[in-house]
């Protein structure tokens, strides 16, 4: 051995040790969501306009078993190159090809829910001048100790035509672990599985795209604020810069419709259920926050905090542009408290935050208001209709009447101090001995005695 030889120390990873840290720290459903999110990626290269129907006529399909996991769509495949180049490297590569509005940005997602499932696992994918498959064993693989991290194809065609009705990719995961299988064969998770799907996936969902899982589609409702001619909630657009480019942020803020509430009732035991007050945060469609009423956005902390008679606050944040400047963890199932642009997006929140619930303060105070003349916010508010986001025009406040004038005083206080034995001779006279009362009766005395 050579002096040089001498001094060196292995310090080469050890594929198994390397798949089991990888999986380690994260659970099942957000493994899942990471190959939901990549099929999600293939719409979006295959569909780059915006607009309200982007998506419609692609689906994801998911089937979960005991025996195996399959995940298909019709999302435009990957091609040879993106597969070769890129999609199985531990770790997103410089030169990796960005979609405008993708989710996937370390480039572990898809590694490491196959290796979360199971021992074996085939991807097959038809793009439109390309196609292949590929199976991995995984223990096989992770035994190795060639210093050579690869897969191969087992089948590759380039240069090709494809129809269209064909590009998309298939996921098959078998050989499942033992607790994957248990998840897998209980509806209860699967269940869990679909409601978390339709929440993280939300906008996809709105803007056409079909998720089933296990033969259900998933439904998403429409976000919706009331909106008015004298009754706007705010509405923010704006550019984040960050290290040379930007991220585009659109908020929203307002009051959701009551569905027949009673408005006038803000007892805490009457609303224990699980309220949708609160802010939803999503980056680059992807929902990261959902009714959120904590400190990170202001409530209890820039603003009061939450109590039922906000339960009608609705916050929207949808950040777009580049995935490697998103404030998202790599679950991408939270923020990045550190982020500096998550810092000026939670400034537009709390500034937002503070302003409905001033509006919402308001509207209380009306209520008690017995003269309808004095409730000109909540006059407005009646008015109002509930609107779609992408349909309420942009305002830095919320929109509302101004108040009515206070009305003239009817009554007037009168205090003033006497001699004290002047005091007892009066009130022994009038048969009292609160000052309020002597006070009263001398006054309603003089009032009738000497005043027409």
């Amino acid at each position: 051995m050579s002096d040089d030889q001498q001094q060196v120390i292995d310090a080469s990873p050890q594929r198994r040790f390397f798949v089991e840290m990888l999986t380690r720290d994260i659970e099942l459903a957000p493994a899942i969501m990471d190959l939901v999110d990549n099929s999600a990626d293939g719409a979006k290269r295959l569909r780059p306009e915006q607009g309200p129907n982007r998506y419609e006529g692609l689906s994801v399909h998911l089937e979960l078993s005991g025996e195996r996991f399959v995940i298909k769509d019709n999302c435009g495949g990957m091609s040879v190159e993106l597969a070769r180049d890129h999609a199985f490297r531990f770790g997103r590569s410089e030169d990796a090809p960005t979609v405008p509005g993708e989710v996937g940005q370390f480039g572990i997602g898809m590694k490491r829910a196959l290796f979360k499932m199971g021992d074996r696992f085939t991807v097959e994918s038809t793009a439109e001048a390309s196609k292949f498959s590929l199976s991995v064993d995984v223990a096989e693989w992770a035994a190795e100790n060639s210093p050579e991290w690869e897969f191969r194809f087992d089948e590759v065609e380039e240069g090709i035509e494809t129809d269209e009705d064909e590009r998309g990719t298939k996921i098959t995961v078998e050989a499942l672990r033992d607790l994957v299988k248990q998840d897998f064969d209980q509806e209860l998770f699967v269940n869990r599985l679909r409601r978390q799907l339709s929440m993280r996936q939300l906008r996809l969902l709105q803007q056409g795209l079909q998720i089933n899982v296990n033969g259900v589609d998933l439904q998403a409702p429409q976000p919706i604020l009331l909106s008015g001619e004298e009754f706007r909630p705010i509405h923010v657009e704006k550019e984040l810069p960050v290290n040379g480019n930007s991220l585009s942020l659109r908020l929203w803020a307002g009051l959701a419709d009551a569905g027949g509430d009673d408005d006038d009732v803000d007892d805490a035991e009457k609303y224990r259920g699980e309220a949708p007050a609160g802010w939803y945060v999503f980056c680059n469609d992807r929902l990261l926050l959902y009714a959120d009423k904590s400190r990170l956005t202001g409530w209890g902390a820039e603003a009061a905090a939450y109590h039922p008679q906000y339960r009608r606050f609705q916050g929207y944040v949808l950040l777009d542009g580049d995935a490697r400047y998103m404030p998202w963890n790599t679950t991408k199932t939270g923020v990045d408290e550190d982020s500096r642009v998550f810092r000026e997006v939670q400034n537009e929140m709390f500034d937002a935050l503070q302003k409905v619930q001033a509006v919402i303060n308001r509207l209380k105070k009306e209520r008690r208001q017995g003269d309808a003349d004095q409730r000109p916010a909540i006059e407005a508010l009646d008015a109002s209709e509930p609107k779609q986001l992408e349909d309420l025009s942009p305002s830095t406040s919320f929109v509302v009447p101004a108040p009515a004038p206070d009305p003239p005083a009817t009554a007037q206080w009168i205090r003033y101090q006497v001699d004290l034995d002047d005091f007892k001779r009066v009130a022994e006279s009038v048969d009292a001995s609160a000052p309020s009362d002597v006070g009263r009766a001398t006054f309603d005395w003089y009032l009738e005695e000497q005043v027409d």
